[in-house]
Order: C-alpha cells, then sequence, then structure tokens
C-alpha cells in the first residue's frame, strides 16, 4: 500500500477539512486518510526513556474535490435511519424493564456526515476568515 504523510492545513468544519496534497501528489477523490495524534502512545526503553510513539488514530477522511496542490477530505457518510425500534428497544419494553420504559423510543436521525471530534475554536469555516484554526495534523494516505 502506497503510504504518505501529509497535513491538515485547515479545519473548514467538524465534517471537512483541507490537506497540502492534490493531483500532483497522486490524490484521487475517494482515496482515505488517517489523521493521527503522533504524540499519542508514548513507546518507552528498558530504562524508562521515551524512544518514539506509536500514534493513535483520530479519524478517517476521504477526498472528496482533489486539486492540483490541495484537497478537501471529509468524514464518513452516515445513512438515515428509519423509524423503527432497534432490537434492544423492543426487547427492553418486552421485559422487566417495560414498565420504566415511557412512550416511543422510536428516533428518526437523517443521513449525514460523521462529526469528527475537534476544537470548535479552531474550525474556520470558508466563508469566515477571522477564526483561527490549527495546523499540522498528520493525514496518512491509506489507499
Amino acid at each position: 500500500m502506497d503510504s504518505h504523510n501529509f497535513k491538515i492545513i485547515r479545519i473548514i468544519s467538524d465534517t471537512e477539512f483541507i490537506i497540502d496534497a492534490g493531483i500532483n501528489d497522486g490524490v484521487k477523490n475517494g482515496d482515505k486518510f488517517q489523521v493521527l495524534d503522533t504524540k499519542s502512545n508514548p513507546i518507552k526503553d528498558m530504562d524508562d526513556n521515551v524512544i518514539g510513539y506509536y500514534g493513535a488514530q483520530k479519524e478517517i477522511l476521504t477526498a472528496t474535490d482533489v486539486h492540483d496542490t490541495f484537497s478537501i477530505l471529509k468524514t464518513r457518510f452516515i445513512n438515515s435511519t428509519s423509524n423503527k425500534e432497534t432490537s434492544i428497544q423492543q426487547m427492553m419494553k418486552s421485559s422487566a424493564f417495560a414498565p420504566f420504559v415511557t412512550g416511543s423510543m422510536r428516533t428518526d436521525v437523517p443521513a449525514h456526515y460523521k462529526r469528527a471530534n475537534i476544537d470548535p475554536s479552531e474550525m474556520e469555516p470558508l466563508e469566515k476568515s477571522d477564526a483561527p484554526i490549527q495546523r499540522g495534523d498528520t493525514a496518512r494516505k491509506l489507499s
């Protein structure tokens, strides 16, 4: 698997991000990127000295709009859920929990992109330019 590290250079929203790689770097629509916290999970030697970091996954993003030198990435798309009770909800209504279940437990959730765990104070929508951004998160190309 061809793996390259790029940087998140702009946070558009909690579902859209820009990286510093595009067509010129071999990025195509549909490519997946693993955003990493590179200072997580320290690896220590026998003397308890940090010799490196394994890193931790923050999010998986997909390229949706690729330009020559940068790309827009989005979080995964979550399909809508119907107005049906889940099997767990049905089981609760027909069990000893029934007296505690009040009203309908049905929920409607429209289709949407998964919201990434971000610091809202670092979000900079494209329409605005006054919000601060944090640059430097690694985005590793997975596909």
